[in-house]
């Protein structure tokens, strides 16, 4: 009952939080540091929807549910289970958004890479048809789906409003984080410079990134009970002290209320981050 009251206060408290937000009040003279902290974070959060072609979302509320939830989660585990669980809490808040946002971003750039055989071969025949290439670039966007279509409208959006080759491209370079990508960019940069047939050149890419391709497809299956297995083994540790909590509840809260608890604690969850880590570093192949 207690840990239900302190998560409903939290929630009110993040709540005015943020819908002070659109009062001014922290600007006012309210907590004038939680609103320069939020300041530097709408920035981030700004950017980052952008990147990720989200719209519909205030990055200024973000911003401030950025800030409060360390202090609210911290309080939360604190008055909870004690400081231990309020200090896990608290760096809970800070990296596991990050981590989504990393999933969300390498979910999207997969999904683009898997097009980008498709979108480079629709891009040659377009140019071969005798099509410019702004014109292809759009012709791309328009018969793609998402991410692809995004990416290719963004940059044909850029070329018409008068951004030269090289600014669209480098633009792309930043947001897309593919080595496929890459090479597609530099090749078409190259040619443009040197000159030569860039129906060509498109081809023999689109044919390289799909052996590519199929080689880390074959990797991945082949290492991917390795992974599942390390997932697994990074969950058991919570698992099996959530059962032992269920029989013997007093023996587990030692392990958050006792100094001793707390190092052994501490040193499970290193040490199995470690080995995690480790599996990971053992499995990924770089082409």
């Amino acid at each position: 009952m207690a840990l239900i009251v302190i998560s409903v206060l939290a929630f009110v408290a993040m709540f005015v939080l943020v819908r002070s937000t659109q009062s001014g009040a922290l600007k006012a003279g309210w907590f004038p540091w939680l609103h320069d902290w939020a300041d530097f974070w709408t920035t981030h959060y700004d950017e980052l929807l952008k990147d990720l072609f989200i719209t519909g979302r205030n990055p200024r509320v973000l911003a401030y549910l950025h800030v409060c939830r360390h202090l609210i989660l911290f309080l939360v585990g604190l008055l909870a289970m004690g400081p231990l669980v309020g200090l896990v809490l608290a760096i809970l808040a800070h990296f596991l958004p990050g981590f989504l946002v990393r999933e969300v971003r390498k979910r999207r750039w997969r999904k683009f890479d898997d097009q980008i055989v498709d979108s480079v071969s629709m891009l040659s025949s377009s140019v071969r048809a005798g099509l410019s290439l702004v014109q292809s670039l759009d012709t791309v966007a328009q018969n793609m789906s998402r991410p692809s279509n995004e990416e290719f409208r963004l940059m044909a959006s850029e070329y018409k409003h008068g951004h030269s080759l090289i600014q669209v491209l480098d633009s792309a370079r930043r947001r897309i984080p593919t080595d496929s990508f890459n090479i597609v960019a530099t090749a078409i940069l190259v040619n443009r410079e040197k000159g030569g047939n860039l129906t060509e050149v498109l081809e023999k890419i689109s044919e390289s990134i799909r052996e590519i391709s199929r080689l880390e497809k074959k990797i991945l299956t082949e290492t991917s009970s390795v992974r599942f297995s390390a997932k697994i083994m990074m969950a058991m540790p919570a698992v099996i002290g959530l059962f032992f909590y269920m029989i013997e509840p007093d023996s587990i809260r030692l392990l958050f209320t006792h100094p001793l608890g707390n190092v052994i604690l501490v040193l499970v969850v290193l040490l199995n981050l470690l080995a995690y880590l480790a599996i990971r570093k053992i499995v990924s192949v770089e082409l």
